[in-house]
């Protein structure tokens, strides 16, 4: 924190540091009897950021990610179905680097084909020359797609039991993936690449004249259907983002019970699209062993939680009720 003291400590003076050259903000992670006091130190001016552990610098944020699972869930997040298809799948392919250590790179290597592809589009390069990162999209593209499917399927079980026990008039809700100019009825990455291969081809016409990319694993998206329905377009917004931040809920589950690690959940404002009383049956879900702040500017989110420590910010500095 500013005063470099851990929340351990329960000392929070002087947490905003107006005209200091230095702003410090951490505290400490237990693992059994092992307690590590971590922080992240920004000095000016040059905006120099430190990542330290027991005082010692190490080499990045990531160095953190292996000592803990931590998730940052803010009111973007339970937008997931409300946004845009590349954001969707930005989450979804996230998710899956975090247990899959081979995807990050299937999923670079694909999209690296596809902005040469595109670069050429835009171009109006030679047929040939398109063909031939259309030939490395086949190559490249079944295997993330079927890692992003056996995910939802994954997915679905644990979202499916939180939505029953959140409201049981959903519980028919199924993840499902959508591909982007192609019908693909009986999914195996071999027929998948061999319907992909002809609809690239038959689609290579039209995008020369349109200069970008139509069809691929980089254009397909996630939806939630009940009773065979997207929700984003038949129910209200606060169904989409309470079961958005299901499903959050569900990745962390995944995550957690396969890391080993008790996660710990950072919400800021991320309710504040939903009435309270959903938020109630929300915050109820989360298993409470896992460690949660959660930062508001309602004094009446307070109550959302039995047991807390609740910490007031007030002209900079920090008060603290039990």
């Amino acid at each position: 924190m500013g005063c470099l003291r851990s929340p351990r400590t329960l000392s929070f003076s002087h947490l905003v540091r107006e005209g200091y050259s230095q702003a410090v903000i951490g505290g400490d992670i237990e693992n059994g009897d092992k307690i590590d006091r971590c922080y992240a130190r920004l000095d000016l001016p040059g905006n120099q950021l430190s990542v330290l552990k027991n005082s010692q610098p190490l080499k990045g944020v990531g160095a953190y990610r292996k000592m803990g699972d931590c998730y940052y869930l803010s009111a973007e997040v339970i937008r997931f179905f409300l946004e845009s298809p590349e954001f969707r799948r930005r989450v979804l392919n996230d998710h899956i680097g975090k247990y899959d250590s081979g995807f990050k790179s299937k999923q670079r290597r694909l999209d690296q084909v596809v902005r040469q592809k595109n670069r050429l589009l835009k171009i109006q390069g030679s047929k040939n020359n398109i063909r031939l990162w259309n030939e490395q999209i086949v190559r490249e593209g079944p295997s993330v797609v079927a890692a992003r499917m056996r995910a939802i399927d994954r997915l679905n079980i644990r979202l499916g039991d939180l939505i029953d026990r959140f409201d049981s008039r959903f519980k028919s809700a199924k993840l499902v993936y959508r591909f982007k100019r192609m019908t693909v009825s009986d999914f195996s990455e071999e027929f998948y690449a061999e319907v992909l291969e002809k609809t690239l081809g038959e689609q290579l016409g039209d995008e020369i004249l349109r200069g970008r990319s139509s069809v691929g694993p980089h254009l397909d998206d996630v939806e939630l259907l009940i009773f065979n329905k997207p929700i984003q377009y038949y129910f209200s917004k606060g169904v989409n983002r309470a079961l958005a931040f299901l499903l959050q809920l569900a990745m962390i589950e995944e995550i957690s019970e396969d890391s080993g690690k008790t996660p710990v959940v950072l919400m800021d404002e991320t309710f504040a699209e939903i009435h309270f009383d959903m938020r109630q049956k929300l915050i109820a879900l989360i298993p409470s062993s896992y460690q949660q702040f959660y930062a508001s500017v309602e004094e009446r989110d307070s109550g959302l939680f039995e047991e807390k420590l609740t910490l007031n910010v007030v002209d900079g500095s920090i008060l603290v009720h039990e």
